[in-house]
């Protein structure tokens, strides 16, 4: 296969295996799903090997071509450089989706 011309390395290790985070990342991959970059761009969703076969089956289906980094590591610094060794491309970003905080009115 080509080199893609983009990694994008996702991470989110604050709440990992929780419903909240599958339902985050649900809503991003939907987001970066509908992109109109017309390079080839890469995803790679690290994550903690413990969550191996915990992830929803439906999140690889919202991002065609998405790739799992599992590793023993757990911290997000740890991730994200297992993401950053498994990226191909010369040009990498690292998604990190951490907690939200509701804004009160």
């Amino acid at each position: 296969t080509m080199k893609p011309d983009v990694s994008v390395v996702i991470v989110s290790d604050y709440a990992a295996g929780g419903a909240k985070t599958w339902n985050d990342l649900r809503r991003l991959f939907n987001a970066l799903s509908k992109q109109d970059y017309k390079g080839q761009a890469e995803f790679l969703l690290c994550e903690n090997a413990d969550l191996n076969g915990k992830i929803p089956l439906d999140l690889v289906d919202l991002l065609p071509g998405l790739r799992m980094v599992l590793v023993e590591e757990s911290a997000s610094y740890e991730l994200k450089n297992a993401g950053m060794q498994a990226a191909r491309a010369d040009l990498a970003v690292i998604l990190d989706v951490s907690e939200r905080h509701e804004r009160k009115s």
